[in-house]
């Protein structure tokens, strides 16, 4: 089984420069583990790819909220524009 919190918490770390300035990370874990039949690298790659495409969607400033449930996942990009 893969800690999905760990998989998302470890792309986070990896993004942070991408993010920090730009982005604020809004999370809502689940709170118990949400553990997930899966490869965690294929995982991993899946939540980079969702994390950066959502950062390249914000034009200047937004927010990634990110949310979690014992039986889903949810993204949420919001930007704002100038």
């Amino acid at each position: 089984f893969c800690d999905l919190h760990s998989i998302i918490d470890n792309c986070l770390v990896i993004l942070g420069n991408k993010l920090k300035n730009k982005v604020e990370i809004k999370k809502d874990y689940d709170n118990k583990s949400v553990r997930i039949i899966g490869n965690e690298g294929r995982l991993h790659q899946t939540f980079l790819n969702i994390l950066s495409n959502a950062e390249q969607a914000i034009d200047k400033e937004g927010i990634i909220s990110i949310k979690t449930r014992s039986t889903c996942c949810v993204f949420n990009t919001s930007t704002a524009c100038s």
